[in-house]
C-alpha cells in the first residue's frame, strides 16, 4: 500500500501527522487533498451559511445584543468551519489512500465534487433560498434580497430608477457570476445598476456606505438595495437610512417578518408583552426603536402612561408627542401615578382608551419594571380576563 511508505515517519509532531499524507515528494497527493478539502469546505459552508450562522444572527438581533457580539459569532464558525472540513477532508484522503481498490480512490474525488457543485447550483438560483420579503425603508429606498427576472420588471414598473447591489466579486464563485447576470439583465430592462460590494462580518464596508450616503442626497431617486438574501448586508444599509432620516423618516408599508414586536421580543429598557392580539405592551422605547418599530411599522396608537408632574416623564412625553406628531400615530398620554387617590380610576381609564383607540396599539411606561407598569399590567389582566404574554418567554 501506498500508506506504508508513510508509517516509519516520526511521531509525536502536529505539523507532521498533519502534513504527513503529503511527504516524500508527492505533489499529486498534496493538490489532491486540496481539491478534496475545497470542494468539502464548500459544502459544508453553505449549510453552515443556512442554518448555524442564520440562527445566531437572529437570536442576536432578537436579543439586541449588537453587532460586535454577532461579528465575533460569526468568526468562530467560520474557524469552526474551516477545521471541521479540514478534518473530514483527511478522513476522506486516508480512506482512498489505505485502499487499493480504484473504485473508491474515483469516489473519494466524486462524492465531494457533486455535493459542492450541488450547492453551487442551488447558491445559483437565490429564489430557491430567499424567503424574504421586501422593506420599504423610505419612500426612497426598499431592502430586500437578489432580485429575479421577473422582480426586476416589476421594480422598473414600480418607478425604481436604480438597483443598488451589495454583492461582492470576493464572494466565490457564485457572487461574481449573479453580479453578472444582473447586469444583463439591467441591461435589457432599462434600470440603473449600481454596484456598493459589501463583505458581511468581515469588513467595515465604509467606502459602501459613504456610496449609498451620497446617494440618498438625491431625493428624486428611488433604490432597492439587495444582498444576495436580504438579510444581513443589507441589515447595515437599513441602518445607516434610518440614522440619516433620523426624525423626518418616513413610515414604511409593511415590517419586515423579523423586526415585529412578536419576533423582536425586547427592546433595550425591558422585555415586550402581548395584552392582546393588536395590543402591546413596552418599556420607553430608544430613538432607533422609535423609528424601526413605530414610524416603520403599522402602529396606529401609542399610549403614554408616564405622569407629566414628574419633570423627567414630563420630558419624554413632550419628546414623544413631538416625534409622532408628524406620522399618522395617534398619541396619547393617560398616566398612572401609585400616589393617586383614584389610581384604580386611571387604570381603568387606560383600558377604555385601548378598547376605542385603533390597532395595532401600543402602551409603555418608562420600563416595565416600575410600579406604575406591573400595576397597569395586573389591573388589564383583572379587568379583562386576559392574561398577557411575555413575548420574551414564549
Amino acid at each position: 500500500m501506498r500508506l506504508d511508505m508513510y508509517n516509519h515517519m516520526p511521531s509525536g509532531s502536529l505539523f507532521l501527522s498533519l502534513t504527513q499524507p503529503f511527504m516524500k515528494n508527492r505533489p499529486f497527493d498534496f493538490l489532491f487533498f486540496l481539491f478534496i478539502w475545497l470542494c468539502t469546505g464548500f459544502t459544508l459552508g453553505t449549510l453552515m451559511l443556512l442554518w448555524p450562522v442564520r440562527w445566531w444572527v437572529n437570536f442576536i438581533r432578537d436579543q439586541s445584543l449588537g453587532s460586535t457580539i454577532e461579528n465575533i459569532g460569526v468568526l468562530f464558525l467560520i474557524i469552526l468551519l474551516i477545521g471541521l472540513s479540514f478534518w473530514l477532508s483527511r478522513l476522506i484522503f486516508h480512506w482512498q489512500l489505505r485502499s487499493n481498490h480504484k473504485v473508491q480512490k474515483v469516489m473519494s474525488a466524486v462524492i465531494p465534487f457533486f455535493t459542492a457543485f450541488g450547492a453551487l447550483l442551488l447558491f445559483l438560483q437565490p429564489d430557491l433560498i430567499n424567503d424574504q420579503q421586501n422593506t420599504k425603508v423610505s419612500e426612497q429606498f426598499t431592502i430586500g434580497p437578489y432580485p429575479t427576472e421577473e422582480k426586476m420588471k416589476s421594480l422598473k414598473a414600480e418607478g425604481y430608477t436604480a438597483i443598488i447591489s451589495l454583492l461582492h466579486p470576493a464572494v466565490l464563485p457564485f457572487e461574481p457570476r449573479l453580479m453578472s447576470q444582473e447586469q444583463e439583465l439591467a441591461d435589457e430592462y432599462g434600470i440603473r445598476l449600481i454596484k456598493a460590494s459589501m463583505l458581511p462580518w468581515v469588513s467595515d464596508n465604509e467606502a459602501s456606505l459613504r456610496t449609498i450616503e451620497q446617494l440618498a442626497r438625491n431625493k428624486q431617486e428611488r433604490y432597492y438595495v439587495h444582498c444576495y438574501l436580504g438579510k444581513d448586508r443589507v441589515n447595515l444599509v437599513k441602518n445607516l437610512l434610518i440614522k440619516l432620516a433620523g426624525e423626518e423618516a418616513v413610515k414604511v408599508e409593511k415590517l419586515s417578518a423579523n423586526r415585529t414586536f412578536e419576533e423582536k421580543k425586547k427592546f433595550e429598557r425591558g422585555e415586550l408583552f402581548r395584552l392582546r392580539a393588536g395590543v402591546y405592551f413596552t418599556p420607553y422605547p430608544t430613538k432607533e426603536e422609535f423609528l424601526a418599530f413605530f414610524l416603520a411599522s403599522e402602529v396606529k396608537t401609542v399610549i403614554n402612561l408616564m405622569d407629566s408632574t414628574n419633570l423627567d416623564h414630563k420630558k419624554r412625553i413632550l419628546e414623544e408627542r413631538e416625534f409622532l406628531k408628524r406620522s399618522d400615530i395617534r398619541f396619547e398620554n393617560s398616566a398612572i401615578n401609585m400616589e393617586h387617590p383614584n389610581l384604580k380610576e386611571q387604570a381603568k381609564l387606560v383600558i377604555k382608551l385601548i378598547e376605542q383607540s385603533p390597532k395595532p396599539l401600543v402602551v409603555h411606561h418608562w420600563n416595565i419594571i416600575s410600579p406604575e407598569a406591573q400595576y397597569f399590567l395586573k389591573t388589564f389582566a383583572k379587568h379583562t380576563q386576559e392574561q398577557s404574554i411575555n413575548l420574551n418567554q414564549k
